[in-house]
């Protein structure tokens, strides 16, 4: 099975190593994004992604705003938003983005993995881990 390529969006650099840790070892390449503008220069250039995921509030372009923009550039990777904190108009947005969900902070790894495998499947490597 090829490797999944996640793009890990978050302006806290801890945050970006302990999800980097966690999906490494299930076949992921990583490639890390610290801000919202970084975010949008990554899904906007030549390389391809499988799957994003993004915090929500960042500095200099949020990741809902970034999602927005690279949807109407015809960017259709799935996007999982993770955020400490959001309301029903933020879930809203969310939802009308398709192949995007919400997962609150803390991260529940099993949700996570959940998320993963309904937005990829099937060629996710995280079924296993889900089914378990």
């Amino acid at each position: 099975m090829l490797p999944i390529s996640v793009l890990l969006a978050d302006d806290e650099s801890l945050v970006r190593g302990w999800l980097s840790l966690v999906l490494r070892p299930l076949g992921c390449q990583i490639t890390e994004a610290g801000d919202g503008a970084e975010l949008e220069a990554l899904l906007l250039g030549s390389q391809r992604f499988d799957l994003v995921i993004t915090d929500i509030g960042m500095p200099r372009r949020s990741g809902l705003e970034v999602a927005a923009s690279v949807r109407r550039a015809g960017v259709t990777t799935p996007i999982i938003f993770i955020s400490g904190y959001a309301d029903r108009m933020t879930l809203a947005q969310v939802a009308d983005l398709g192949r995007a969900e919400f997962l609150p902070k803390p991260l529940d790894l099993l949700a996570l993995f959940t998320q993963i495998h309904r937005l990829l499947s099937p060629r996710c490597a995280f079924q296993s881990v889900t089914h378990a």
